[in-house]
């Protein structure tokens, strides 16, 4: 995946970066303008085909939110809510049951999501 491995090329050990597989650039803006809907290629710079833009900002809330309690308040307990696996999605362990989903997501509710981490990261 190119976009991990410049990531792993970026400077910092205390680094963070999610990524949404198959999914644009422009990824979950605030609802389009009206005037974006005249044309495919304007309405293309709001609307992910690939992913519903509810559940991306959704998910983009929840992450914020717990990486900025993390960090910013000091708050331990929301570090908790980082995942600490790269990959979103769920595999059945040799047992035939699931993974632990990421902190904060149901079962079978988080897929395609990627998490990672530098070095040093917490």
């Amino acid at each position: 995946m190119v976009v991990k491995k410049l990531f792993e090329q970026t400077g910092s050990k205390d680094k963070y970066l999610m990524v949404y597989e198959n999914a644009r650039h422009n990824i979950a803006p605030h609802p389009a303008p009206k005037i974006a809907y005249e044309t495919d290629a304007d309405l293309g710079h709001y609307i992910e085909p690939s992913w519903s833009n509810e559940q991306l900002n959704r998910i983009n809330m929840h992450m914020s939110l717990a990486f900025l309690d993390c960090f910013v308040k000091k708050d331990d307990s929301k570090c908790a809510y980082l995942p600490k696996r790269d990959n979103a999605t769920q595999v059945k362990d040799s047992e035939g049951k699931l993974t632990q989903a990421w902190p904060g997501f149901p079962d079978r509710w988080a897929t395609g999501i990627r998490f990672y981490r530098g070095a040093n990261a917490k």
